[in-house]
């Protein structure tokens, strides 16, 4: 009688199953000194360029921050389509580290550094510590470069820091069966996707990765499959629920839908596939140019995840993440420089990858040094050419000479003393509006809005509200009466098109002859150079660019 067939023994990605790579491994303590070797160098560059004006974008985070910290809602005083996981985090920001552009600032580099921890410890699970000190270099210079204006607190950089945490969680639950890990990854996932939309495409692939691990990799009874799903969704449905909760209670939740349902759905369907094309080559190409021999070593570890058999039950958990990782940075088809810091983690675990082969394959080398000399100065190599090619920016270049070589005449050094001015010259109480998409100036200036309109690029899209949104924010001025109005004669502020609705420029200056007087003005003449006139020469003043700002002071009613 023949005995039955011994069962194949099964792949599954258990704890502790990290491939072996033999003593090319560096020890459990020097991965962890190299690590921390890598949080002080990525530091000490970040330090140096702290006080870096903010952009729109930080300027429109930091605004609604400074809202919420004063207890005004989200889109009660101030729109916009994103989530307003982002606004939280930076009133808890602006809270530990201060009202202050280097107080964000401060917060990126913390928020940076965790991340990269976050890297570490996901690359060194992935394929070993060579994998992991890898990755986390790689993905510390990625996010220095100024390609993706690395220095200025995206919200990318808020985003990855749960869902990498999430990603953990995820792995640490299927492993060990404790559920606890798999609804504290949906809480984290369901968190990066409250903090930005693009969020929720890590939140997809976890859906897809528990399916795949429970269906596939580890068959499970269908109860535990849905137990774990169950709990997962659960943990998702966290942060939503108390953010909508927050949301209805104070009043705001249909300006909330209009901004991040209504109009947001409009926004990311604007974009033609040939332009998303066009704009997804330029964009990576700037991205990819100074840091070449990273995506080389990425793409070999590529090649390594699918030759090598040793890594064949990880290949289901990386592809995921990278595939995802790319989705992330597609909605809209704008495919903006700072989308790619969603998919740097993917970038740097492959590089890592590569990195743990090459080490590998050179465990068995003689003499010993060789063993660690070579990966290590290929991987230095690696990590160390964009800085290098980027030099100038990173290590020479001032807060202001750094925000000019990135942005051009936009007038964001400028904002800081137009703001000192406004604060000097208003009280507190009294409302200022910025007519043009400069949010930055409301933080700086502690004022509040006449308007909520803090960007006029909806209103310039088109788009079927731009119009209703123009006759909108006019009455908010009007209704109002802000002391101050500061007019935005930069083409960045507006990105007016042919087919754009112009009512409000066409209201504007009828609306100033009136009731205002000119008091200011910014000429932005050079990345060296801007005039600041004000008070009485300011009123004749014409200005020798087409890239200033307008200050106007609210005229003062005769006495009866």
């Amino acid at each position: 009688m023949k005995k039955p067939p011994k069962k194949a023994k099964k792949h599954t990605w258990k704890r502790g199953s990290t491939p072996r790579l033999s003593s090319s491994q560096p020890s459990h303590a020097w991965a962890w000194v190299a690590l921390l070797l890598i949080l002080v160098l990525d530091g000490l560059i970040r330090s140096r360029l702290l006080d870096v004006p903010l952009y729109r974008d930080e300027g429109e985070y930091a605004y609604m921050g400074q809202l919420l910290l004063q207890g005004v809602p989200p889109y009660a005083e101030a729109y916009n389509m994103k989530f307003p996981g982002i606004y939280f985090f930076y009133a808890l920001v602006l809270a530990v580290f201060g009202e202050t552009h280097r107080g964000i600032h401060l917060g990126l580099l913390v928020v940076n550094s965790i991340t990269i921890i976050l890297v570490f410890l996901l690359g060194k699970r992935v394929y070993g510590s060579w994998c992991g000190i890898v990755a986390a270099g790689v993905f510390a210079v990625l996010t220095l470069s100024p390609s993706v204006e690395g220095f200025w607190a995206n919200s990318e950089h808020f985003v990855m820091l749960p869902v990498l945490g999430g990603i953990l969680s995820l792995l640490n639950g299927l492993e060990s069966g404790k559920r606890q890990y798999l609804f504290l990854s949906g809480v984290l996932l369901g968190a990066g996707a409250m903090i930005k939309q693009h969020g929720a495409l890590f939140t997809l692939f976890a859906v897809l990765y528990i399916s795949y691990h429970s269906l596939e990799a580890d068959p499970a009874p269908a109860r535990v499959y849905m137990g774990r799903m169950g709990i997962f969704v659960a943990g998702c449905a966290i942060p939503f629920s108390l953010v909508l909760l927050y949301l209805l209670k104070a009043g705001v939740f249909p300006r909330f839908w209009f901004w991040t349902f209504t109009y947001a759905a409009s926004y990311v369907s604007s974009t033609p596939i040939a332009s998303g094309l066009a704009n997804l080559k330029n964009n990576l190409w700037s991205v990819v140019r100074h840091s070449s021999i990273i995506w080389i070593l990425a793409v070999a570890g590529l090649g390594v995840l699918w030759g090598d058999n040793n890594l064949r039950t990880k290949r289901p958990f990386m592809t995921g993440v990278l595939v995802f990782s790319f989705l992330s940075t597609c909605p809209g088809l704008y495919f903006r420089s700072h989308y790619f810091i969603l998919f740097f983690p993917a970038v740097a675990l492959l590089a890592g990858i590569a990195a743990g082969a090459i080490a590998g394959k050179l465990a068995t080398y003689h003499p010993a040094w060789i063993r660690t000399a070579l990966p290590v100065m290929l991987t230095t190599l690696a990590i160390c050419s964009p800085v290098y090619a980027e030099r100038n920016f990173l290590f020479r270049l001032s807060p202001d000479e750094a925000c000019r070589e990135l942005f051009g005449s936009n007038p964001f050094p400028e904002s800081l003393v137009v703001a000192a001015y406004i604060e000097k010259n208003t009280k507190r109480d009294e409302r200022i509006a910025v007519v043009g998409s400069e949010p930055q100036i409301y933080f700086y200036s502690h004022r509040r809005s006449a308007t909520g309109y803090i960007y006029t690029y909806a209103l310039m899209e088109n788009q079927k509200h731009a119009l209703s949104m123009q006759k909108e924010m006019i009455r908010e001025i009007e209704a109002h009466q802000p002391r101050y109005i500061i007019f935005a004669n930069i083409a960045a502020s507006w990105l007016i098109s042919r087919d754009s609705e112009q009512f409000v420029l066409m209201w504007l200056p009828e609306y100033l002859k009136k009731y205002y007087e000119q008091e200011g003005v910014v000429d932005i003449l050079s990345k060296e150079k801007t005039d600041y006139i004000w008070g009485a020469a300011a009123r004749d003043y014409t200005p020798r660019t087409l890239s200033y700002l307008s200050i106007y002071r609210k005229k003062v009613e005769p006495a009866i």
